[in-house]
């Protein structure tokens, strides 16, 4: 849909340069605005005339509201057990390794986690900022897994644990509950959905 910048609202996807960016941000001044988009982990801004022709690919209001993804297909919340599974398979869609296997069966003594190797990782990297969140040498054992922070625990609880429970509400909350998993793990009162070893390298 062809219109103008002053019709544009927060999370419309407008085509750009042939590409489909999301609207992040608009502040609107008399007769111009500040813009923020984003396209696949990218993001851009700049100041646009509320004149100025553009197309809508997608309206925000579009995508009715507690629905997974947006029209644009970005994930606006975190997938529920069930979706999760309809997507991943059961448990996160890895294999759970061997919950006996309280300890790493070798020191990882192997190239950083902190920096993309290979021309895959290299290439990942680069177009979507992914990086690297476990390696195995055995997947029946489990993996090898980088340590958490507050930019990663998040990830790392929906594919290693199980899942976000929903006392976790922040990132924080969240690095609690991973470490209380994991002291009660290496004590044997329960088990981890898939099973792993943090560590500061990646395995040999």
């Amino acid at each position: 849909m062809k219109t103008t910048w002053g019709d544009v609202e927060k999370g419309d996807v407008v085509e750009l340069g042939g590409r489909e960016w999301r609207v992040e941000k608009i502040k609107r001044k008399k007769k111009s605005a500040k813009v923020e988009v984003s396209h696949k982990g990218r993001s851009a801004s700049s100041e646009v005339k509320l004149k100025d022709r553009v197309t809508i690919a997608h309206r925000a209001a579009d995508a009715p509201a507690d629905d997974l993804h947006g029209v644009a297909g970005e994930q606006r919340r975190w997938a529920k057990r069930r979706e999760r599974d309809a997507v991943l398979g059961e448990g996160g869609g890895i294999p759970h390794g061997d919950s006996s296997q309280a300890e790493a069966p070798s020191v990882a003594e192997g190239k950083r986690w902190d920096k993309p190797h290979g021309d895959a990782e290299k290439m990942l990297d680069k177009l979507m900022g992914a990086t690297l969140v476990g390696e195995s040498t055995d997947e029946a054992a489990g993996y090898y897994v980088p340590h958490v922070d507050v930019s990663t625990v998040a990830a790392h609880l929906a594919l290693f644990h199980g899942g976000i429970p929903e006392a976790a509400e922040d990132e924080g909350k969240m690095l609690s509950v991973h470490a209380r998993q994991h002291e009660a793990a290496s004590r044997g009162e329960g088990v981890l959905a898939v099973q792993h070893w943090h560590s500061e390298r990646r395995p040999s």
